[in-house]
Formats: C-alpha cells, structure tokens, sequence
C-alpha cells in the first residue's frame, strides 16, 4: 500500500465541498495515511484510512 503524499492529500482536501467534513480514524496511535479514502456522500463526510 503507498502511502498518500503531503501533495494529493492537498489535492483531494482543496475538492472537497464547503459542507464536508474531512476525517481521520484510528485507534488512539499516530500512522501515516494510506492511499485509501472514503467518501460518504449521504455523511458528507472525506474519511481518510491508516
């Protein structure tokens, strides 16, 4: 699995619409951010995975 970059985590965070939230998971531990990316459009919610 990639990790995602400073670069298209920017990129995806400047296309996320006004009324989104942008979320991160995990379980009380720092990771780096993986390549994958939820969106729940009903949620307007961006989750981003470990």
């Amino acid at each position: 699995m990639a990790i995602l970059s400073v670069e298209v985590l920017k990129k995806i965070i400047e296309n996320v619409p006004e009324d989104y939230t942008v979320e991160y998971e995990n379980q009380k531990t720092t990771a780096p951010l993986a390549d994958k990316v939820e969106i729940d459009v009903s949620g307007k919610r961006i989750i981003l995975k470990k």
